[in-house]
C-alpha cells in the first residue's frame, strides 16, 4: 500500500521545485531543510523532490532515505541505517564509488555501526573522492528526521553533515517538523552560511514557503 502523502497545490508544488532545482545547480548552501507542521507536504515534497532529480541529466540522485515510525519497520527509524543507505544506493549507480566504498569497508566492517561523524567520512566523503571529475552535484535526501527514534544520534548525524567538507558539489535535502528545525537554528547551532530553509505550510504565502534564506 502506498502511504497517504499531504496534497500539495500543483502551482505551488512546481513553483517550490523550480526554486528547489536552482539551489541544487547553482545555491551556494549545502543544506536545504524544509520543515513544516505534521501534515503540510514535506514528504510529498521530498518525493517530488527526489522524482525530479532522478529525471535532471545535470544532477545526480545519490540517494534518499525517508525515516517513518508507521513503515512498520525499525529499520526506518534508525539514524545509524540513513548514511550506509545513501551509500549504498550512489554505489549502485556509480561503479568507481563502489569500488571506492568496498575498500573502506575492507578497513572497517563494523562502520554502519558506528556514530554519523564516522559514517560520514568512510562511507561518503572518502569514497566520493572517486568521483572529483563529475561536474554533476550529487543530491541526498533524507525525509522526516523527527521520526527517528533517537534524538542525540539525529543531532550527531546533523552536526556531521553540516561539517561534510568536500571539493565537489554535495547537496544535503533534509525535512522534519518545525520544532526540530527550530532546535538548531535559532541558537544558530548549524552555520547558517551552509543552510538554506524552506518553511512548508499554511501561513507561508502558498502550500509551500519561500523565500529561499541564505541563498
Amino acid at each position: 500500500m502506498q502511504p497517504a502523502y499531504a496534497v500539495i497545490r500543483e502551482g505551488a508544488l512546481e513553483d517550490v521545485l523550480s526554486k528547489l532545482l536552482s539551489w541544487v545547480t547553482t545555491g551556494r548552501t549545502m543544506i536545504s531543510w524544509m520543515a513544516g507542521m505534521a501534515g503540510s507536504g514535506k514528504t510529498s515534497l521530498a518525493v517530488a523532490a527526489c522524482r525530479m532529480l532522478h529525471s535532471e541529466p545535470s544532477v545526480i540522485l545519490g540517494g534518499s532515505f525517508f525515516c517513518s515510525r508507521s513503515a512498520g519497520s525499525v529499520t526506518r527509524t534508525e539514524v545509524r541505517r540513513i548514511l550506509p543507505t545513501l551509500a549504498a544506493s550512489l554505489a549502485a549507480q556509480a561503479p568507481e564509488f563502489a569500488t571506492a566504498l568496498a575498500a573502506e569497508l575492507k578497513i572497517d566492517d563494523c562502520i554502519a555501526y558506528k556514530p554519523a561523524s564516522d559514517q560520514i567520512v568512510a562511507l561518503l566523503r572518502r569514497p566520493l573522492t572517486a568521483l572529483a571529475s563529475s561536474s554533476c552535484p550529487i543530491v541526498f535526501v533524507i525525509d522526516a528526521l523527527d521520526e527517528c527514534n533517537d534524538e542525540a544520534e539525529v543531532a550527531e548525524l546533523v552536526t556531521a553533515i553540516a561539517r561534510f567538507a568536500s571539493d565537489m558539489t554535495i547537496k544535503f535535502i533534509l525535512t522534519s517538523r518545525t520544532e526540530m528545525y527550530s532546535r538548531y537554528m535559532p541558537e544558530q547551532k548549524i552555520d547558517n552560511s551552509i543552510i538554506t530553509s524552506f518553511l512548508v505550510g499554511p501561513g507561508h504565502g502558498t502550500s509551500l514557503a519561500s523565500p529561499l534564506s541564505n541563498y
